[in-house]
């Protein structure tokens, strides 16, 4: 009787053990190896981002999503060209083109966006500038210093792109000043990029460089 509590107990403390090893991957301090580790990770078919440069300064690039630019030049164009094509061209079209031109940039100035991330070792940074084609022009770079790191927390979420939904994981970076959406990892059952891995791999960059 003993031996099968003791049994059920060992096996208990064994699968939270796994669990806890599966939370929290064990990574090198090495922030080389971190590196070549988020390299494999951007080489996972549809990753949807890459990367380039060395263990000292890197870029983590997203893959942008040129349909929604391809989007809005169709609303903007459309009338006007249409009109020009037609020869009813008037200056109601023009107003309309400039207030969906307006209504663009302001899109792109205050949406959700992915970043070009530059990691940077020698100065202990990390410079953040949108991928968006267009919000690149608009929004200005962010700053992150490795000292004002402080976590990263993930969550999931749907999202429609290009008419099909896709689920991703969308990693937060947290620093004293901010928590900004750094990245998004899709998370389907075909194409699945470890957000474990990403985070423990990047952090350990930031934190042995401070």
């Amino acid at each position: 009787m003993f031996k099968q509590i003791r049994d059920m107990l060992d096996n208990a403390q064994r699968l939270a053990e796994a669990e806890t090893a599966a939370a929290n991957p064990i990574v090198s301090n090495d922030p080389k190896i971190n590196f070549e580790e988020l390299v494999k990770l951007s080489e996972i078919k549809n990753s949807r981002f890459k990367i380039a440069g060395d263990a000292q300064q890197f870029e983590i690039i997203c893959k942008p999503d040129y349909f929604i630019v391809l989007l809005w030049a169709v609303f903007i164009f459309y009338v006007p060209v249409r009109s020009i094509i037609e020869q009813s061209f008037d200056s109601t079209n023009l107003i309309v083109m400039f207030v969906l031109l307006g209504v663009m940039l302001f899109y792109y100035k205050y949406a959700n966006t992915t970043y070009i991330i530059i990691v940077d070792s020698h100065q202990k940074l990390m410079l953040l500038k949108s991928n968006d084609p267009v919000g690149r022009i608009l929004r200005p770079e962010i700053v992150i210093e490795f000292r004002d790191f402080t976590d990263f927390s993930v969550k999931r979420i749907f999202t429609k792109m290009k008419g099909t939904t896709r689920q991703y994981c969308k990693v937060y970076i947290h620093s004293k000043n901010d928590k900004l959406a750094l990245i998004y990892l899709p998370d389907e059952q075909l194409n699945v990029v470890d957000h474990k891995l990403f985070i423990a791999n990047l952090k350990s960059i930031l934190k042995h460089h401070i």
